[in-house]
């Protein structure tokens, strides 16, 4: 009979307890994949000149002023180009833009985009909407 001196020190885990371990790091593995999935569609559909961020320290009110402009431009390739501008800029954005987007008429401007029926206006407004969200 082999001695139990082990048994005495270190508890073995029970059936139920292998099987939690198990699933729990089953589910986060499936999380890990998850989140990997959909950061690499989101960077894989950007263009290269559309993942480049500046960072806060960059970023001046006179910035805003433009984006602002922009925004409100009737042109469409104008307020196209704003759209995409500002969705890159609020990947990461600064204290300005972030007092902008919750004070100013950013969220009435892309509301405006989207009832509209230009559809690659609607999806920079989009884009701007989920990086507000994230």
């Amino acid at each position: 009979m082999p001695p139990r001196f082990k048994e005495l020190y270190k508890p073995r885990p029970t059936n139920s307890d292998v099987r939690h371990r198990r699933l729990l790091h089953e589910s986060q593995l499936r999380q890990l994949q998850r989140e990997q999935l959909f950061m690499g569609k989101r960077l894989r559909l950007r263009t290269p000149q559309e993942s480049e961020t500046e960072s806060e320290y960059e970023f001046t009110p006179s910035t805003i002023s433009a984006l602002v402009a922009g925004l409100q431009s009737t042109e469409r390739d104008e307020r196209v180009a704003a759209l995409a501008n500002l969705s890159t800029r609020l990947e990461q954005p600064s204290h300005e833009l972030r007092a902008y987007v919750e004070s100013g008429s950013c969220m009435d401007v892309i509301s405006k985009v989207l009832a509209a029926s230009d559809a690659e206006a609607t999806l920079q407004a989009l884009w701007c909407l989920t990086n507000i969200a994230g």
